[in-house]
């Protein structure tokens, strides 16, 4: 079983509505952008997973790495981000987008963590029940 670790930020939206400042946006909400990602690494990486998953496509480190001119190892650190995510998925075939869409994708990770959500109030609910006969 994969652990998900799901960050949310609160960021101000960006001033410019071109597809490639959102999904910088989109990155910086998620948690995804880690320092001074000055290359937009992490954008462009799921802006590459999105084109693939629109065609029914599997991307593969190599791949990723080719397209986007980075190094394998930078493409497989983000790699490991979107997995723990729960953007992504690895399959036999390399790696996908979680659903076939981000707007699919991320209504899949807000389930997610809603599920969390109900499982942490069930204990918090167990906890006030056992404080309240101290």
């Amino acid at each position: 079983m994969v652990r998900r670790e799901i960050i949310i930020k609160e960021r101000r939206m960006p001033e410019r509505e071109e597809v490639e400042d959102l999904m910088e946006w989109v990155c910086e909400c998620l948690g995804l952008v880690k320092g001074r990602d000055t290359d937009k690494t992490s954008a462009k990486l799921l802006m590459c997973f999105l084109r693939h998953s629109m065609k029914n496509e599997s991307a593969t480190p190599e791949i990723m790495a080719s397209e986007l001119n980075l190094s394998r190892s930078t493409v497989i650190h983000h790699l490991q981000k979107y997995v723990k995510s729960g953007l992504i998925i690895r399959t036999s075939k390399g790696y996908e987008l979680r659903e076939r869409t981000l707007e699919e994708t991320l209504a899949e990770i807000e389930k997610d963590v809603e599920r969390e959500f109900e499982r942490i109030r069930k204990i918090a609910r167990k906890i006030d029940e056992a404080l309240k006969g101290l």
